[in-house]
């Protein structure tokens, strides 16, 4: 699920957003055999388990060109736990 709107203040609009998923992966375990001369090997990896994300994230727009982002993100439960923040500008004339 995730939910944002736009508002506007001045000079500047914000895009605000938060959202919180679930991640589950059905298809179970993967499998690649690698072959070289007359030897092959497998190469197998486990399934993970169930997980959650949650994320925030804002966008600042003026009327000058300028941009800014700022986006955060959470993975939590099962095998998952750690995050990321992302921030960025840019200036279009």
């Amino acid at each position: 699920m995730r939910i944002g709107g736009t508002f506007g203040s001045g000079n500047v609009v914000l895009t605000p957003y938060i959202g919180v998923y679930a991640v589950e992966e059905f298809e179970g375990e993967n499998e690649m055999t690698f072959s070289t001369g007359p030897t092959s090997f497998i190469i197998q990896d486990e399934a993970r388990d169930g997980y959650g994300q949650a994320e925030f994230g804002v966008t600042a727009q003026t009327f000058y060109g300028l941009e800014a982002m700022l986006k955060g993100e959470w993975n939590f439960g099962g095998d998952a736990e750690g995050g990321a923040v992302r921030l960025g500008a840019r200036w279009r004339w």
